[in-house]
């Protein structure tokens, strides 16, 4: 294999973090780097031009990987690989002309004698460079799982904090509750993360209650001792975001109900709009109808508030994720350029909560993604949406001020 052809290999080496979890992608790419490198001494060869070609390259995928995915790891990789092949590159030229200036200078040595010592003295610098940046790797990638794996925890810890004034066995109740859901077969960590997140929302609602925090902590402790699946948690938080809401309107909405409500805020808002929608769907973007009434709020001075992104903080986007980063992008582009600046704000929040509030009128929370469900009910491969419909001033506000702060 040439050196360029090792060279385009270990271009889609670096692509593995993207596939492979931390560890397994670490481990892989020191041994494939470390083969690399020995393979390019081994027939180093001047070539200039691929040097700088390679420097080029190097630049454009670091962008590509860390500036826009977020990709440390596969940035890393480029970039030490690729300095790697561009030094041991222009330092063969050094090597090449060494016998020439040996004839002529040191004439009391032998060429060959100069020429391996010189060799010997080149790999060892080199060798001693490869372990330095080696351990500069270790040591960042040690810290990025570190605070990958101490997210979650955080999020506990958050938890424990808030109910400090609580009674002491509500908070040995959350003890057991950590990490059972996302060992369930259905709960990926990301969404197990982001309900942990949407509880901790939902229980400041009820700071000041130990009956209702009670209540709660005992349903969760009976729940989780067969595993929590996420329609479990989800109805868990629905329930505590809409406990003591005062009973004027409330009533059960679903399907299409749940996608007019979302459709008339736009018709009816006169101060805001708040959104929490985990993602953002590309039909947001293509909806003709939906622009209109976007745009005929805007006009009215309605301000437009979305909080999406569910894992997106911690930076592991998958095909949802991209899509609604894009998406965002777009929107707020969009009616920039139409003359509403800050009118449409998206803040991004690790949620798998579902909420919409029109003005100060009503709320609705259930399990409709108003942001990325088209809600074409009645379709083949439709499902069934449901949730609450609630007219209370002062929870309202409340949810605001959690959610909508920004």
């Amino acid at each position: 294999m040439t050196q360029r052809q090792l060279l385009i290999v270990n271009v889609l080496v670096s692509f593995l973090p993207w596939v492979f979890p931390a560890g397994i992608s670490l481990v892989m790419l020191l041994i494939l780097g470390l083969i690399s490198v020995y393979a390019w001494y081994i027939q180093r060869d001047y070539d200039q031009r691929t040097a700088y070609m390679t420097l080029v390259g190097m630049t454009l995928l670091t962008t590509f990987h860390f500036f826009l995915f977020d990709q440390l790891m596969s940035a890393l990789y480029v970039v030490l690989l690729c300095m790697s092949f561009i030094v041991i590159n222009l330092l063969s030229k050094q090597i090449q002309v060494a016998p020439e200036a040996t004839e002529i200078v040191a004439y009391k040595s032998t060429p060959t004698m100069d020429v391996a010592r010189q060799e010997h003295e080149l790999t060892r610098a080199l060798m001693m460079q490869m372990d330095h940046y080696m351990e500069q790797v270790l040591r960042t990638m040690e810290n990025v799982m570190q605070r990958t794996e101490s997210s979650s925890n955080q999020k506990m810890a958050e938890l424990h904090a808030m109910m400090e004034n609580h009674s002491l066995h509500m908070r040995k109740d959350l003890e057991g509750l950590h990490g059972k859901i996302d060992r369930t077969a259905d709960v990926t960590a990301e969404q197990s993360e982001a309900m942990m997140a949407d509880l901790q929302m939902a229980l400041r609602l009820h700071e000041s209650k130990d009956e209702t925090l009670q209540e709660v902590m005992e349903l969760l402790k009976e729940k989780s001792s067969d595993g929590l699946d996420v329609e479990t948690m989800r109805q868990i938080i629905q329930d505590l975001q809409l406990k003591d809401v005062k009973p004027m309107n409330r009533h059960y909405v679903e399907n299409q109900q749940m996608k007019d409500l979302f459709y008339r805020a736009f018709d009816e808002a006169h101060s805001d709009i708040c959104i929490v929608s985990p993602w953002l769907g590309n039909w947001l973007l293509r909806d003709k109808n939906l622009k209109n009434k976007i745009e005929a709020a805007l006009k009215r001075g309605v301000d437009i508030k979305i909080v999406y992104g569910i894992g997106m903080d911690k930076g592991m986007r998958d095909d949802r994720a991209v899509t609604s980063e894009k998406v965002a992008k777009d929107l707020k582009n969009r009616w920039l350029k139409k003359g509403y600046p800050g009118k449409v704000k998206l803040h991004v929040s690790n949620t798998h909560f579902k909420l919409l509030m029109c003005d100060e009128t009503y709320l609705v929370i259930g399990s409709y993604n108003f942001l990325s469900n088209q809600g074409k009910f009645g379709e083949s491969g439709s499902w069934h949406e449901a949730g609450e419909y609630a007219e209370d001033t002062e929870r309202i506000r409340q949810l605001k001020e959690i959610h909508f702060s920004f």
